[in-house]
């Protein structure tokens, strides 16, 4: 059981270490991504809800 868990961890060690620059390019990704998302929301006006309401009597 140990043995067979100890080869299970070093497995899984060894795919971080080999997907570490997909990792990296990912989180990059996701970063950029969210500020993109913020930036657009802060200087979108229109974003801000208007009251549409006629006001005509």
């Amino acid at each position: 059981m140990n043995i067979a868990n100890r080869a299970y961890t070093q497995g899984k060690l060894s795919f971080w270490k080999n997907n570490s620059l997909a990792i990296a390019v990912l989180s990059i990704a996701l970063t950029l991504g969210t500020f993109f998302v913020i930036s657009q929301l802060r200087s979108n006006p229109t974003y801000q809800p208007t009251p549409t309401i006629p006001q005509n009597k």
